[in-house]
């Protein structure tokens, strides 16, 4: 999540397109971002989002799995 100025909305855009991301809101004032990735990636677009407005929140989940079927994980 990041709070973009209006002057750097357009560089924003370009980059999540780049990136492969998704915009979830596109508000200004709260910006929310979703991308599934790498690290280093990751990494690399968050250091670059930092050049478009201000990073509010950074949410990682680590790799995630589900398995297909009816079958399902058990804790």
């Amino acid at each position: 999540k990041l709070r973009a100025s209006h002057t750097q909305l357009q560089r924003l855009r370009e980059l999540i397109q780049q990136s492969g991301a998704r915009i979830l809101s596109d508000e200004t004032a709260s910006f929310t971002v979703e991308l599934t990735d790498s690290e280093s990636q990751i990494n690399r677009f968050i250091a670059e989002l930092g050049s478009c407005g201000e990073v509010l929140e950074v949410v990682r989940s680590g790799a995630l799995a589900i398995l297909r079927g009816a079958t399902t994980l058990r804790a």
